[in-house]
């Protein structure tokens, strides 16, 4: 403190007191950020070599290292990870949840018997007690009557190929396109109106 020489003992003093504050609170704000750092990167990182080099890096570089240490550090805690990671796996449970169909892979509902979308069958009726049952099924749950297997194949095949060809069954062009029957249909556009 040889600048401090030249003047009054009392300004002196207060001046040295000054430098000692200033001193001491730079002391403590790189203590502090250190520590800062050390917690940071525990949250941040499992590897010990990449929480030391953060450590080290605030450390030895007291101004910029905590700069570059916000720059370089990963953007997201162990937490926050997990809870992304928990939250994709949960919608993806949800996506998969929702049954689809075989044929158009469209969305539909467990009571459907029949895809609205490209009419493959998705279920069809045990032949012993007549409860529906999914066409992966080999044995019905209801009665354990075994499926026959390649019936089961052929009825799979069947309700995709029928998706894709014109309506020439009887019973098929009966139905018609919106599953209503084109008699009823029929009947309805040969009707005349009510004489007035």
């Amino acid at each position: 403190m040889d600048f401090l020489i030249g003047l009054p003992s009392g300004l002196e003093g207060l001046l040295g007191l000054l430098a000692a504050l200033v001193a001491s609170y730079l002391l403590l704000a790189w203590v502090t950020s250190v520590l800062w750092t050390f917690r940071d990167a525990r949250a941040r990182t499992p590897h010990v070599a990449a929480q030391a080099i953060g450590v080290a890096l605030v450390a030895l570089i007291p101004l910029l290292g905590i700069t570059l240490y916000l720059i370089l550090r990963p953007g997201e805690t162990l937490q926050q990870a997990y809870d992304r990671d928990l939250e994709q796996q949960t919608l993806l449970a949800e996506l998969q949840a929702v049954p689809a169909c075989p044929g158009c892979q469209r969305a539909v509902r467990d009571e459907f018997t029949a895809c609205p979308y490209c009419r493959t069958t998705l279920k069809e009726p045990c032949s012993s007690c007549g409860h529906q049952l999914a066409q992966a099924w080999r044995h019905c749950p209801y009665c354990a009557t075994t499926r026959a297997p390649e019936r089961a194949g052929a009825r799979r095949a069947f309700g995709a190929a029928r998706a894709t060809r014109p309506l020439t069954d009887a019973s098929e062009r009966e139905q018609g396109e919106a599953g209503v029957p084109e008699a009823a249909l029929r009947g309805s556009a040969s009707r005349e109106p009510p004489p007035q």
